[in-house]
């Protein structure tokens, strides 16, 4: 059952509309709408509302096979940095996308090709060389070298419970490194020429 809508509080609209020029976040044409990002219609929060010209809000975000998924449209509500609504910026933020959901369970290796891939993909973009690197500082694993003894099951009992540890704090290093690498790719996002 759909929430019941509430009305955005006058001062709320203002605001946000204040925020963007009275303007589209996507397009620019005037008399936008406020799109509610999360879809919840009670949620006035401006951080959940967009301006979106009737065109845009309608055929863009109420069509499914349009749409700027949800997670693009909180990081465009975040930085407003016009190319992150831009078709191309979608591989990056395909790439950039799993520091935001970074679980207790999440595979290391997997996390290890995600931030492989994100480095390699910025390092080819324009001032990649700098951000590629700045990237690689905050999101490469730390290396650790431990010895077993194989066949003492003492020295593989430590063995295992340290790389249990040493995979559990590079889960942590990357959810707490996670904002400061968005703000990087976003900030590499100036020195990017797309029509």
């Amino acid at each position: 059952m759909p929430k019941k809508r509430n009305q955005i509080p006058a001062t709320v609209r203002k605001a946000v509309l204040k925020e963007f020029n009275h303007r589209c976040a996507v397009c620019g044409a005037d008399r936008p709408h406020l799109h509610h990002i999360d879809q919840d219609r009670s949620n006035n929060d401006p951080r959940n509302l967009v301006p979106l010209c009737p065109n845009c809000h309608l055929s863009d975000q109420h069509d499914a096979s349009n749409a700027i998924p949800r997670a693009k449209l909180r990081l465009f509500r975040h930085y407003k940095h016009r190319h992150i609504l831009k078709p191309q910026f979608n591989p990056v933020f395909r790439r950039l996308a799993f520091l935001s959901s970074i679980d207790d369970a999440a595979d290391v290796r997997t996390l290890q090709e995600n931030v492989r891939e994100l480095v390699a993909l910025a390092r080819s973009l324009a001032m990649g060389e700098f951000y590629a690197d700045s990237l690689g500082k905050l999101l490469d694993r730390p290396k650790h070298p431990w010895i077993a003894v194989i066949g003492d099951p003492e020295s593989e009992a430590r063995w295992a419970a340290q790389s249990r540890e040493d995979d559990r704090q590079y889960r942590e290093q990357l959810r707490r490194a996670g904002p400061a690498a968005e703000a990087l790719v976003i900030e590499m996002l100036e020195y990017q020429v797309w029509s």
